[in-house]
């Protein structure tokens, strides 16, 4: 018996050394060797009918559309050469092709270049363009018969263009719209998985069950650390030129990009179930229209401030007066005002200032608001879809300040712009040193064309010397500028909890019956909810910022 034992165990050892020294399948190797693929997402070889399409839509499927883009004109146009001569001084927002990167330095400044210098440079530079579609490109995409049915042609909220030299890769993410992505050049290789298994894809950023971007880097996973990764089914597609792939809200995808030009573009949109439930095939068309005949909630001239992932028009002006009102028929301006301040805008004190003075005009001129500041229910409801717009324009950059061409004045820090000007009028000659201001100011961070910009302030008679007056006259102006956001010096985003800001998000205001008393609800809440409110807007550039205390005077040409 005792003989038994000892074999018995002698076994289970083996074992045990076995299994420690036989590899983790796929440890430390991309996305999708941990496991066998489920095979192919549903691929359709013909254009699905109207109803077709919106039972994917009701069954929440991904599906691959074989060849629904064909008839754009795009995919034979957009040639390098093309794209430069008709489109070439159109603006693109651009990002770095690994997603920890710092966002590259375009033409324009930081996170922006024109389409004519980003085609000269996209080869060299670790960049890539995902941008919203600029307006007069729309006449080369083709809009497909079942984006044109029912409540579906209006629930476009826009269009995004991607646009790289291949050899990109995401993280492993959920988007909570609808999003039909559609090749024009080039090949994406998609992985697929079901947002049921979401506990086991280690997410961040969820602020809903829709959202968040897995921490796992997707070309080596350590399943040491995410063992449960390898637990999850997944499916994969591959779409090429004039290919469609239809992603529900919350289904994660990983993609990755292949070049040597790699062209798409998206339409983002949203349905509610019971908008898919009221389906009414005579409500559809049967033919392809340009995107320029369609309706978009948002649209983007190629110039100017952006609306990139912004609410869907009506659903943010539904919102915003429910949540002014929260069930009562009229309430005092200041409790609007107030709203504001909880709503992050106090790191951003002029967008703050220009959202209120918007408000307050809107409402004037729609007779929302009488002569003691009482603002009513039934009269917002009232106004026009194109002034809340505004409104909404205006408030949401300040949630997304990537969306304006100024960025660079919030990312480079103020401090470091103002020593920089300084060590430049720092000159034995008694002359302001343009060209060490100008390596300078590049070395932490800036770009030429935000250099020349301060150039201009300071030398304001354009003869091309600051003289000592210059400088002390407009050096306020020029440097005041980086002041767009107030940042705590010791803010620290990390320091911020996701449990903590879900918590302060869904806090509830409870329903008040006077006027003055939701004045003080708003009091009361304020100091609570504001501080992680104003951090979610700091928290875009605190991460950047801080990397420019740490790399002072040093280059800043990543490629990573």
């Amino acid at each position: 018996m005792g003989e038994l034992n000892s074999l018995v165990i002698l076994v289970v050892i083996h074992v045990m050394m076995v299994m420690a020294s036989s590899p983790l399948r796929g440890h430390l190797q991309p996305l999708g060797f941990q496991r066998d693929s489920d095979g192919d997402i549903t691929t359709l070889f013909a254009l699905p009918s109207n109803q077709e399409f919106y039972q994917f839509l009701i069954n929440r499927q991904t599906v691959l559309l074989k060849s629904a883009a064909s008839p754009s004109p795009a995919i034979e146009k957009w040639t390098e050469k093309y794209l430069t001569q008709e489109y070439g001084n159109l603006t693109l927002k651009l990002e770095g092709k690994s997603e920890d990167q710092r966002r590259p330095i375009g033409r324009l400044g930081v996170g922006f270049d024109t389409i004519a210098n980003f085609i000269d440079t996209f080869r060299q530079e670790a960049k890539y363009a995902v941008t919203q579609l600029p307006d007069p490109m729309h006449q080369d995409i083709m809009v497909m018969p079942f984006m044109r049915c029912g409540p579906l042609s209006k629930s476009v909220i826009e269009s995004h263009l991607w646009m790289s030299s291949g050899q990109t890769k995401s993280k492993l993410h959920r988007d909570n719209t609808y999003t039909l992505h559609c090749s024009i050049q080039g090949r994406k290789d998609w992985i697929l998985m079901d947002s049921k298994y979401s506990d086991k894809m280690y997410l961040r950023n969820s602020v809903d069950d829709f959202s968040g971007a897995s921490v796992i880097e997707p070309n080596s996973v350590d399943l040491k650390l995410y063992p449960r990764i390898a637990e999850i089914p997944f499916r994969q597609g591959n779409i090429t030129p004039g290919d469609c792939i239809l992603v529900p809200p919350g289904y994660a995808h990983q993609v990755r990009s292949h070049g040597p030009v790699n062209i798409a573009f998206t339409f983002l949109f949203e349905i509610d179930d019971e908008q898919l439930k009221n389906f009414d095939p005579l409500q559809c068309e049967n033919n392809y229209i340009s995107l320029d005949q369609y309706y978009l909630g948002w649209s983007y001239s190629g110039h100017g401030t952006l609306s990139m992932g912004n609410q869907e028009p009506y659903q943010y002006k539904n919102s915003t007066i429910s949540e002014w009102f929260r069930g009562l028929s009229e309430i005092s301006f200041e409790a609007i005002v107030r709203y504001f301040n909880i709503k992050a805008l106090k790191s951003l004190p002029k967008i703050h200032a220009e959202v209120v003075t918007l408000i307050e005009h809107v409402l004037t001129k729609n007779k929302a608001i009488d002569a003691n500041g009482i603002v009513d229910k039934k009269r917002c409801l009232a106004i026009p879809i194109k002034d809340w717009k505004a409104i909404q324009s205006k408030f949401e950059l300040a949630l997304n300040i990537q969306n304006d061409p100024n960025y660079e004045y919030y990312a480079i820090e103020y401090d470091l712009v103002r020593d920089v000007i300084e060590d430049a009028n720092d000159d034995s000659s008694g002359n302001f040193n343009e060209t060490k201001f100008r390596i300078d100011y590049q070395e932490i961070g800036g770009s030429k064309f935000f250099a020349d910009k301060i150039l201009a302030i300071l030398d304001n008679n354009k003869d091309g010397l600051v003289t000592t007056d210059e400088f002390i006259t407009n050096f306020g102006e020029a440097v005041d500028r980086y002041k767009a956001i107030e940042i705590d010096d010791d803010f620290n985003s990390d320091a911020i909890s996701e449990e903590g800001k879900d918590e302060d998000d869904d806090e509830e205001i409870d329903d008040i019956n006077e006027s003055d008393d939701i004045n003080k609800a708003y009091d009361e809440e304020e100091q609570d909810e504001s501080d992680t409110d104003e951090s979610l807007a700091k928290n875009q550039l605190s991460k950047e910022k801080s990397s420019q205390h740490k790399h002072h005077m040093q280059k800043n040409h990543q490629e990573l």
